[in-house]
This record gives C-alpha cells, structure tokens and sequence, in this order.
C-alpha cells in the first residue's frame, strides 16, 4: 500500500511511501524514521524511531496532552506539551493540525489508490 505523508513544521514533508495498515494501525519508514500510527479510543498515537531518538506524540481533538522525547547515547526524557487544534480521522485519511512545544505543526496521511498521485487530490 502507497501512503501519501505530508508534514508542515519545522522541516516540511511530501513523500509517498510504502506502508502497512493493520486494524487502526499504519505503519511506515519516512528516511531512516520508523513511523506507528495508531487511532483508538478517539486518541491518535504516533511513534517516530531512529537511532538517535524515540518521539512517543499523543493527540486528542481540542485537549492537551503530554507526549514523550527520549534521546538514546544520554538516554534523557523530555515531556512536550501538546495541543490539539484538529483531528480528523476517516478510513484512509489522518488530517491533524497541534502545537508542540508552541510550534505549529500540520500533519497529513492518506492512502493513495493506483493511479493516483499527490496532484490528483
């Protein structure tokens, strides 16, 4: 399965990449990151690992929640202060807009359908 990742903050995203969805999981690789994407219980989870990090983000729609920084070498963790401002989640599209740490952030998952691609949507 294609997945079109689309992140606007710090460093912006606009990638296809291979993914892998089971139940209300995606799962994918965005250059060297490994990427969990689950939705349950009206909260969207999204894991980002690599070999400098892990980023453990908790999202739910208008509410803040606490998210998780570990850095491994120091092994430190840090606490992030995040806000929902939007969060819609259908069958084969994320839309979520929050701030982390006072800094805006856009993200953006869909499935893309063969034949498709990001200029079509």
């Amino acid at each position: 399965m294609k997945l079109h990742i689309k992140i606007i903050g710090d460093d912006d995203i606009d990638i296809i990449v291979d993914g892998k969805k089971k139940n209300n999981e995606y799962k994918y690789i965005e250059n060297n990151i490994k990427v969990s994407v689950k939705y349950n219980n009206n909260k969207l989870y999204i894991d980002r690992k690599c070999n400098d990090y892990t980023i453990n983000l908790v999202f739910e729609n208008n509410k803040d929640t606490n998210s998780t920084y570990t850095v491994f070498g120091g092994s430190k963790n840090f606490t992030l202060n995040t806000h929902t401002n939007k969060l819609n989640v259908s069958n084969d599209k994320i839309e979520l807009e929050y701030i982390l740490e006072g800094n805006k952030f856009k993200y953006l998952l869909e499935v893309v359908y063969e034949g498709e691609t990001k200029e079509s949507n």
